[in-house]
């Protein structure tokens, strides 16, 4: 479940700090319940 994206953008910038490359994320239920919750995910 995603609200606000905080913590897919923690676990993403984890692997990028071990070199590895994260394009694309995926998420299966998105509730829009913050307003800048879109654009935390283009980060």
């Amino acid at each position: 479940m995603a609200t606000d994206g905080g913590s897919k953008l923690h676990f993403i910038n984890s692997l990028r700090k071990n070199s590895l490359t994260v394009k694309d994320i995926y998420v299966v239920f998105f509730y829009n319940i913050y307003p800048s919750a879109k654009r935390t995910y283009k980060k």
